[in-house]
């Protein structure tokens, strides 16, 4: 038989649900107390030139800049990567994005470059032991074809 029922609190007389914990309810009034002094204090430092206050005051009170939609190319092939990432090289040189805007579209962008291109290699060398296979028998040719199509769910235009 289990310790606990399922339902049942381990611990019935312990705290309750929703109930906040008592160092949590003492930060919290602690910074409602500092609130204000910790404001005229920031504000008093950029006023002041303070560049890391007049950051912090400008980014938590302007609203983001709002940019156009950058148009990329397909990225289904190993040219469309290519261009995709010439295009978010000049989009950031001209400050239509953001530096970790674009090593981040940069990374997805390298990633289905990296894919079709083991794509492209997988291909070769399926080609390539085909090839082989083929000059031996017919039959076997054949047999692998099927079993491989299966596998690979390869359709009437991968030219097989």
């Amino acid at each position: 038989m289990p310790k606990f029922q399922p339902g049942q609190s381990g611990n019935p007389a312990g705290r309750k649900r929703g109930q906040s914990n008592r160092l949590t309810e003492q930060a919290r009034q602690m910074l409602k107390e500092a609130t204000p002094a910790v404001l005229e204090a920031t504000i008093s430092a950029a006023k002041a030139g303070d560049v890391q206050a007049q950051r912090l005051i400008l980014g938590l009170t302007l609203p983001r800049r709002i940019r156009e939609p950058i148009a990329l190319p397909a990225l289904n092939t190993l040219a469309g990567v290519a261009q995709s990432l010439e295009v978010l090289v000049r989009s950031a040189a001209a400050g239509e994005l953001e530096a970790d805007e674009a090593r981040t579209l940069a990374a997805v962008a390298e990633a289905a470059g990296a894919r079709l291109d083991a794509e492209r290699q997988a291909t070769e060398l399926f080609d390539a032991i085909l090839a082989e296979v083929t000059a031996e028998s017919p039959e076997t040719t054949r047999r692998i074809t099927a079993r491989l199509a299966a596998l690979w769910d390869v359709g009437p235009a991968s030219g097989l």
